[in-house]
């Protein structure tokens, strides 16, 4: 800090204009410059301090050479001078006069200290001069900015969120720096940084921006420039499964060190086993056989991973429904795709509605296909009467399936069902008559005959062939009968009666073969 500097100046009235002494701060008053009849001379004595207020250098002050000087009313210049100064003189002495309006005047004074024509410090001040007294005024000195600095290399902010403390100088004409002197910080508002007013700059997103300094009328800039580096990569999902054939689309996610998520980079995707899983540049995954895979995500060099498993499909199939459905047995009905696996498929049947607890037929090899297969079973055993439900499954290296459950209900026990088959008489055979017929004793012990007239083709009072016997069952038995007949035409029909009731077939007219 530059110390005070004392400018004393006496003063008396003369009829001549007011001349003052500058010595090394000190003024003496030689006159009071008043426009009338002279008074008895009165000596005065103004003493002015001056004093550094926001502080200098030595080395800047030691630059000095020069004193200029202005004494002035509102707009009218008293005086303004500029003379030699010796800062490392004791004692400057500089004859000055100032021209003054009355016996006490106010005037304004200004100064500068300089290096030749260059203003390093500067003050400014009022004076009120008194002739015959003594005026002690303090003149605050201030240190004129030449010029500030604040560049230097870029800046590289590697994190959206992260500082850097830039650092700036304000300077005087000399080079050296101004102490305490106040900077002020500005970015454009597009910028991809923000600048507080101490100068701390915190990155916002990529991009290139450029900081300003300035104190006084000087500026200066310096370059920040952001690029978040990567410093970590997420895959999602980390881990997910897929069939042969099926797609998985996954995600990357680049992050900084500060964990802010980075985009507008580039992705490069790769499949670490790709006879396994393939993947394109968009990261969608396809399975291509049967295993695991690492699906790796690199993004300005750093790579994250998930994993993708490829598995085989499972075969697809469809229950259909039961035929050949009796008191005791049904025929199950189903397809079965492989889907390009070998594949077995069975049926799974009970009655439970759910099939909580169910029996299952043998398994049959479908193959290893693509297209449907027609899968069927015979079942026996069942009870007569008695709804069941029944599914069709297949299993292979993809899994097992099961289909819809269907239901049916085997027959109870009935009238049984017959059928006119044949009547004719065997040609060259002296009128034998044959006749054939089929009955189904629909769960109960069963008779069964025909029926037959010469001349009445509804039979309404017909005669009878011996009557045949035949056990409870469920499937369709043939019979037959013949005799010798008259040789004429006659009408025939098939006959079968159980306990629960007479079944009558179509009625066959049979001619003579001769």
């Amino acid at each position: 800090m530059i110390g005070r500097a004392k400018f004393i100046a006496t003063m008396r009235r003369s009829r001549s204009r007011a001349a003052m002494c500058l010595a090394a701060g000190v003024f003496t008053a030689c006159g009071d410059g008043l426009l009338h009849e002279p008074a008895p001379p009165a000596p005065g004595r103004v003493s002015l301090s001056a004093s550094v207020l926001q502080g200098g250098t030595a080395e800047a002050y030691a630059q000095t050479n020069m004193l200029w000087l202005r004494f002035s009313d509102g707009e009218e210049t008293r005086l303004e001078q500029t003379v030699a100064f010796d800062a490392a003189a004791e004692e400057v002495r500089v004859p000055i006069q100032v021209p003054l309006r009355g016996t006490t005047e106010t005037l304004v004074l200004r100064f500068e200290l300089r290096r030749n024509t260059d203003a390093i410090f500067q003050g400014s001040t009022e004076v009120t001069l008194t002739a015959g007294q003594t005026a002690e005024v303090d003149m605050p000195l201030q240190p004129v900015v030449a010029g500030v600095t604040c560049g230097g290399a870029a800046v590289l902010l590697d994190a959206y969120g992260a500082t850097a403390q830039l650092t700036a100088a304000a300077l005087f004409v000399t080079g050296d720096t101004v102490p305490s002197a106040g900077v002020l910080w500005s970015a454009a508002s597009e910028a991809p940084i923000t600048v507080n007013d101490a100068g701390v700059v915190t990155a916002q997103r990529d991009g290139t921006a450029t900081v300003t300094c300035a104190a006084g009328n000087a500026t200066d800039t310096r370059t920040v420039v952001v690029l978040a580096a990567v410093t970590s990569v997420v895959v999602a999902p980390g881990q997910a499964a897929i069939l042969i054939g099926g797609t998985q689309a996954f995600t990357a996610t680049a992050r900084d060190r500060l964990q802010n998520i980075i985009s507008g980079r580039t992705t490069t995707w790769t499949s670490a086993a790709p006879a396994i899983a393939q993947v394109n540049q968009a990261g969608n995954a396809t399975g291509v056989s049967a295993g695991t895979a690492r699906i790796d995500a690199t993004v300005d060099g750093v790579t994250g991973s998930g994993t993708l498993t490829v598995s085989f499909p499972p075969p697809s199939v469809t229950t259909q429904a039961a035929s050949g459905i009796s008191g005791v047995t049904a025929t199950f009905n189903g397809t079965a795709n492989p889907r390009g696996t070998a594949t077995a498929a069975w049926f799974e049947y009970g009655t439970s509605p759910t099939l909580a607890t169910f029996a299952a037929t043998g398994q049959q090899a479908v193959g290893a296909g693509s297209a449907n297969v027609a899968v069927g079973q015979p079942v026996s055993g069942l009870s007569e009467g008695t709804t069941y439900y029944v599914r069709i499954a297949a299993s292979s290296a993809g899994g097992t399936t099961r289909g819809q459950i269907v239901s049916f209900t085997t027959l109870a026990p009935g009238p049984p069902s017959v059928r006119t088959v044949a009547a004719a008489y065997v040609p060259n055979s002296d009128a034998f008559l044959e006749m054939s017929g089929a009955v189904t004793p629909n769960g109960a012990d069963t008779s069964f005959w025909f029926e037959y007239s010469y001349s009445d083709p509804t039979l309404s009072e017909p005669a009878s062939t011996p009557i045949q016997r035949t056990p409870a069952g469920w499937t369709e038995i043939p019979f037959g009968e013949g005799f010798f007949a008259q040789g004429t035409e006659v009408w025939v029909r098939a006959v079968a009666q159980n306990q629960f009731g007479i079944a009558r077939g179509a009625i066959i007219r049979a001619e003579p073969a001769f």
